[in-house]
């Protein structure tokens, strides 16, 4: 897994400077690969990582993480859920990957 390295560098840096952080910087990326995934190595460099995937698009697609500190549902959560994710009055369709809705949970939000 490759790991940046390189460190940044200011106008007023001289060129061997600039010189020798492009070079480390070109041997950073030569272990990078880019596709549909970004892998993340955890503070523990280890077996275990995360993975962001990304399937083919049939149109352009945004996700926005808004700046907000909180927790991302996937489908592969149980239990995890709980009235102060849901603070306004609100409707979560739960649907499978055809689109067909499984479940509806509708909310009315929560004081706290």
């Amino acid at each position: 897994m490759a790991t940046i390295t390189a460190a940044a560098i200011e106008t007023r840096d001289s060129l061997e400077t600039f010189r020798q952080q492009f070079n480390t910087l070109r041997g950073d990326i030569q272990g990078l690969t880019f596709g549909a995934s970004i892998v993340f190595e955890g503070s523990t460099a280890d077996d275990f990582e995360t993975t962001f995937n990304v399937t083919d698009p049939t149109a352009d697609r945004t996700i926005t993480f808004g700046d907000e500190t909180g927790t991302v549902l996937t489908t592969g959560a149980t239990n995890v859920l709980t009235g102060n994710m849901m603070k306004s009055s609100s409707t979560l369709l739960i649907v499978n990957s055809a689109g067909s809705t499984l479940k509806t949970i509708i909310g009315a939000g929560s004081a706290s």
